[in-house]
């Protein structure tokens, strides 16, 4: 590879430095612009001239304020950098910002991040680029690419400033390159060299880089307190020599002020978080110098044909003239370009957004070593320092005074405690924020601790329980306990504390606040009442044992029918006086009566207890659980904010509620159907609130079960509507109103009818001819579907045994099986019964499984397939495509043809995507050695693009709609459905 590097002054000096070093265009070479100029124009210019030469090239750029070119520093011009790639090759991409960065590194690093990837290069915008967040996004994809690069700069005359390639300029977002090669070497380092001065101090108030106070002063007084008016006063340029430092992970990160607002807030390059622990930093010239000539001298033991460089503009302003004393040395291994930033990217175990820094990228195509003569750093005197020395000295003393003020301050404090504690014969603590700082020899004795250390190493919830007697949540209401004292100045109450022996200890705390020094800190008492509380929980444990008895329900100790009603008035009334919301939750277990009747009523209870368990620890304790009879369950919950939340909870408990369930030698699966109403939204009446609850959850189990449902003004009509066509039904299958109806299976190799599947129809008296779509949904959720089932089982069975018996040979008859026919115990017998009564033979029988539904109960429903598979019986998997089949259990279900769903081949010729899907489908289904038939095809496109991807076994309207047994009898009969084969 082969590095150029020049200033650019108009296209005639780019066409002159292009043909002068004889570079061809390509797209292995990577263009990187640096300018001062924040113009849209000038940079649109400068595109234009490259994509008229090197329209081939990939191009990323910034502004700038600096750059560096062959180991130079410069101002106010423009750097082009050309680098030649022999063995690598790149990829280029622009986002525009959705958020602060984050979603913009996760797309970069989803699109240029491939196996071969070995670094990114990336600029992001000034201001509106967090380089936390975005690298953060990059992180949550792929955390080991090296990343270089970094924030874009301006000079003092502008705010603007830009990121671009060559199809975009950009002021909000982020460009990158990628560079993929096997042989590419790449080398990261950085130069920082900032060291911790002063006091730590303590980050309280901040958004994102925004700091409004830090240990109780404005981030401004900050600056003002601990360096002075005159550094302060020329805030941000006079940041750069005094940054915050932080640490993270033993890595030091500088912060530089970029920006002093008006109510005394600082912006700084780069997040912090409230509770941050930072430290002033202050740049040792020396040591930055004497550090970046040992990375240099580092790098010339390395492969090296092009160095990068990425440093922070505070460093140029705070090194000056000397900041070339870093960059002039690497010029001497490779050539040397770069800009100046507002935060550098640098890869380290993870990715981290730097200050202070000067990174570099160091690349070669070549393991090959160059060999550099006379690398040492260049000497120049360093610029006078006067203002940052009396800044530094300012430090220093208040530094020091603060430290000689706090040890007096300590001293008296510490006679102080010695008095009040070790006199008392309460238990007494000092709390700040959630940490004990101090305690007396009665709270530990009384906790049951050995000494104060083994106290006060203790986090305070440790010594509570999860919840106090009234319920609440201890953590929950010693905040609530707290923010009294602060408002009333004490705060006086009955707490149980858990001693070290994990007993119970009864006290009657007392909460004062103490400031000392600026400091907030919390006065604990603590009283023993354990024997007064012993002799009232006596009496209080009679009364509730009797009140449980009355109004819990006595399997699940859940609240029963009773109580619910009493909590759900209760309830209600609050979200009146209150105007909130509250949800009601009916839930009812699905096929609970299966169990009982197969396993058991011993099973069945354990399954219910079980059951509530996991209803109640799925919800806060301020809701209210109850089993109000059977396998029926209620749930309140109050204060509902958002109707979301509802529906999160709701899919929280049917994950729950479907896990496994082990009971003895069984391993048992059950699912339920949750309905839900809302206050006031669906009504103000109790009554109605329950009947609303009950319709949704009917409609639920209407919709397939295992799911939930919010009740809608128009359910009660469609439930009245469901019980009259299952009233209808019901009369139907008695007065035999309905009919078979074949369609055709079509083998469009062999040019011949292979089978057909049987559909029925209801022929009402009334309504006339009703199609499966209105009636069977209705008929699957009750044991109708059985019944109807059984009937064309027999029906179509009958009349292909007489076809066979004729000498037609109508082929395979295709059978839908519907799941509730598969749970029932006694299919199969039915079903063996039935071929030995009309002579029917099992190869001559297909039975369709619709692919949701045997998921349900995938393992389970595999053994039952596998005996029907013994008897000679064909599996199909039904409407392929649009079920949760997984590649494991496809391959495990006793199948030997998949049906492409028709939703997926009548949109063939509209949906480009659908023949994709078809198309994967066949290859799937051939991978797996399985037959695989296309229904719903309607044109002569729709066949030949299936069989030219080798799918020859069809069904649909361009061969023929379903037809009654008599037209389907002429057609095996005659070559007229043949016709368009």
């Amino acid at each position: 590879m082969k590095s150029y590097n020049f200033y650019y002054l108009e296209q005639e000096s780019l066409r002159s430095f292009i043909e002068t070093h004889a570079i061809f265009n390509s797209s292995s070479l990577l263009i990187q612009v640096f300018t001062s100029k924040s113009d849209r124009k000038f940079i649109k210019k400068i595109l234009d001239s490259i994509t008229l030469y090197l329209p081939d090239a990939y191009v990323i750029g910034t502004t700038t304020d600096g750059e560096i070119m062959s180991g130079r520093v410069s101002e106010n011009r423009t750097v082009i950098s050309i680098t030649q790639f022999e063995n690598s090759s790149l990829d280029v991409i622009w986002v525009e910002h959705s958020d602060r960065g984050y979603k913009s590194g996760q797309e970069v690093a989803k699109t240029l991040i491939k196996q071969e990837t070995k670094a990114i290069i990336s600029f992001g915008s000034c201001y509106n680029t967090s380089g936390e967040e975005y690298l953060y996004g990059i992180s949550s994809v792929n955390d080991e690419v090296v990343i270089a690069g970094g924030i874009a700069g301006h000079d003092e005359t502008t705010t603007d400033s830009y990121v671009f390639t060559k199809d975009k300029i950009l002021s909000k977002g982020v460009v990158a390159v990628s560079l993929q090669s096997e042989n590419l070497v790449v080398h990261n380092d950085y130069s920082y060299n900032w060291v911790e001065i002063g006091v730590e101090l303590t980050i309280n108030e901040v958004i994102d880089n925004r700091v409004y106070k830090i240990d109780g002063r404005t981030a401004y007084d900050t600056y003002v307190h601990y360096l002075g008016k005159d550094i302060a006063e020329h805030l941000p340029s006079s940041g750069t020599e005094f940054p915050l430092i932080i640490k993270r992970d033993d890595f030091l990160i500088s912060r530089a002020v970029i920006d002093v607002h008006k109510d005394g807030s600082l912006s700084f390059a780069g997040d912090f978080s409230v509770g941050d622990i930072v430290q002033f930093g202050y740049g040792d010239i020396k040591s930055i110098h004497q550090k970046s000539t040992e990375i240099a001298q580092g790098i010339a033991k390395k492969p090296a044909e092009a160095i990068f460089i990425y440093s922070c503009l505070a460093r140029r302003h705070y090194l000056g003239d000397s900041i070339e004393n870093e960059t002039l040395p690497l010029e001497s291994i490779a050539p040397t370009v770069g800009f100046f930033t507002h935060g550098e990217f640098y890869s380290t175990k993870r990715k981290e957004f730097l200050n202070q820094t000067m990174t570099l990228l160091v690349l070669s195509e070549t393991k090959k070593v160059q060999k550099v003569e006379n690398l040492e750093a260049v000497s120049r005197e360093f610029t006078d320092q006067a203002i940052s020395i009396n800044a530094l000295a300012n430090l220093i003393n208040v530094v020091s005074s603060e430290i000689k003020e706090h040890r007096k301050e300590l001293e008296k404090q510490k006679n102080l405690f010695e008095i009040l504690f070790e006199k008392s014969s309460d238990g007494i603590l000092i709390l700040e924020g959630m940490h004990f700082v101090q305690c007396n020899e009665k709270a530990y004795q009384l906790m049951g601790y050995n000494s104060k250390e083994e106290l006060l190493s203790l986090h305070p919830k440790v010594l509570s329980p999860k919840y106090q007697p009234d319920g609440m949540n201890s953590v929950e209401k010693a905040k609530k306990m707290m923010q009294l004292a602060l408002e009333k100045g004490m705060h006086q109450f009955e707490w149980v504390h858990t001693k070290a022996d994990s007993t119970p200890l009864w006290v009657e705390v007392r909460l004062s606040p103490l400031v000392i020094e600026n400091r907030e800190y919390i006065y604990v008492g603590w009283r023993d009442i354990g024997e007064r509380k012993e002799l009232q929980l006596a009496l209080m444990s009679q009364k509730e044992s009797l009140y449980h008895q009355a109004n819990h329900d006595s399997l699940t100790d859940l609240a029963n029918r009773n109580l619910f009603y009493i909590k759900l008035e209760d309830s209600i009334n609050k979200a009146k006086r209150e105007s909130k919301k509250l949800a009601l939750l009916f839930i009812d277990l699905d096929m609970f009566k299966d169990i009982n009747d197969s396993l058991g009523h011993d099973v069945g209870d354990a399954l219910l207890q079980e059951v509530a368990t996991r209803l109640k620890s799925s919800l806060r304790a301020e809701d209210t659980v109850a089993r109000i009879g059977g396998d029926e369950f209620t749930i309140i919950i109050e204060s509902v904010q958002d109707i979301q939340d509802v529906a999160q909870k709701a899919n929280k408990l049917l994950n729950e509620i479907s896990k496994p369930y082990l009971f003895e030698n069984h391993t048992i699966y059950i699912t339920c159907s949750i309905g839900i109403s809302i206050y006031p939204d669906d009504t103000e009446s109790l009554t109605n609130l329950i009947k609303f609850a009950d319709t949704a959850m009917y409609k639920a189990k209407e919709e397939g079960r295992n799911r939930q449902w919010f009740y809608s003004n128009e359910m009660t009509a469609i439930i009245s509507n469901r019980i009259k066509i299952d009233n209808e039904m019901r009369e139907a299958v008695h007065n035999e109103e309905f009919e078979v109806y074949y369609q055709p299976f079509i083998d469009t190799k062999e040019q011949k009818i292979v089978g057909a599947e049987a559909l029925i129809r209801w022929k009402h008296p009334k309504n006339g001819l009703i199609f499966p779509d209105s009636f069977i949904p209705v008929a699957e959720k009750s044991d109708l579907i059985i019944d109807i089932d059984n009937w064309m089982m027999q029906r179509s069975m009958k009349e292909f045994a007489k076809w066979y018996e004729e000498g037609l040979n109508p082929g395979i008859l295709s059978l839908n099986l519907a799941i509730k026919q598969l749970e029932s115990p006694t299919y199969i017998e039915r079903l063996i019964f039935t071929m030995e009564k009309y002579s029917f033979k099992p190869s001559w029988l297909k039975l369709e499984i619709l692919e949701r539904h045997v998921m349900q109960k995938a393992e389970e429903n595999i053994l039952k397939l596998e005996k029907i598979r013994s008897l000679g019986i064909a599996l199909a998997m039904d409407d392929f495509g649009t079920g949760e089949s997984s590649f494991t259990y496809l391959r495990k279900f006793p199948i030997s043809q998949i049906k492409i769903d028709k939703s997926f081949v009548m949109g063939m010729q509209k949906e480009r995507d659908n023949k994709e899907i078809v198309k994967a489908i066949i290859a799937l289904g051939n991978a797996l050695k399985l037959e695989v038939i296309a229904e719903g095809v309607e044109s002569v496109e729709d066949k030949e693009y299936l069989m030219r991807h080798e799918c020859f076994l069809m069904q649909g309207y361009y061969f023929s709609k379903p037809i009654q047994r008599e037209a389907f009898r002429e057609f095996l009969t005659s070559k007229s459905l043949l016709s368009c084969v």
